[in-house]
């Protein structure tokens, strides 16, 4: 069994001291579905960003330690919220199993260095065209999940993938790998969750 939902929190949205009880206020108001819970980097992948920018390691290092941000990001979101937290897939997917409709929050490194190279589907460059918004995407083409929302702290429509990616409110792979779980009938929403935040990743 495999999660049916992939929600991805916006890294901004750490910004608020109140974004566990935002998250799971906007849970409660969903249809049960086994969700799995990815955080952006927030305030950790831009000082990643900016060391890049400065020349201070490789693209590939670059992306693997922006990822790592992730991991700190998804175990505050745990904590937070309450919900348990996993950081590798096998483990993941039992959860899922036994567990129920509980959501679980994940730290995708594990998930992006054993299982995603390998899978078929739209597979992720290591660049800055790829944040968690398409390891969000990825993760629910890879888990075929029906379902994939984005909580951020703007709100947009989600009709028109690549206008959003030009106004940068998801990254720039995001297109591609949106319109492939499109063709596969995966919903993808992008929904508002507060407003005292700033950049996303």
């Amino acid at each position: 069994m495999t999660p049916e939902r992939i929600v991805k929190v916006g890294g901004s949205l750490f910004h608020s001291d109140h974004v566990g009880n935002h998250v799971n206020r906007w849970l409660a108001s969903q249809p049960t579905k086994k969700t799995v819970l990815i955080a952006g980097g927030g305030v950790w992948a831009d000082q990643v960003r900016k060391l890049y920018a400065r020349g201070g390691i490789s693209t590939d290092d670059a992306h693997w330690h922006a990822i790592r941000s992730m991991r700190l990001t998804s175990f505050l979101l745990s904590r937070v919220t309450g919900w348990a937290w996993h950081d590798n897939h096998e483990r993941l997917l039992s959860a899922i199993r036994q567990n129920q409709d509980n959501p679980i929050t994940y730290d995708a490194e594990d998930f992006l260095r054993t299982h995603e190279p390998y899978a078929s589907g739209t597979k992720l460059p290591h660049s800055w065209e790829v944040t968690s918004d398409s390891i969000a995407a990825r993760l629910a083409q890879v888990c075929q999940a029906s379902e994939l929302v984005l909580l951020k702290s703007v709100a947009a429509d989600s009709s028109d993938l690549d206008a959003i990616a030009q106004q940068n409110v998801v990254d720039d792979f995001f297109p591609q790998i949106g319109k492939a779980l499109r063709r596969n009938g995966v919903a993808i929403r992008l929904e508002p969750l507060v407003s005292d935040a700033s950049s996303d990743h």
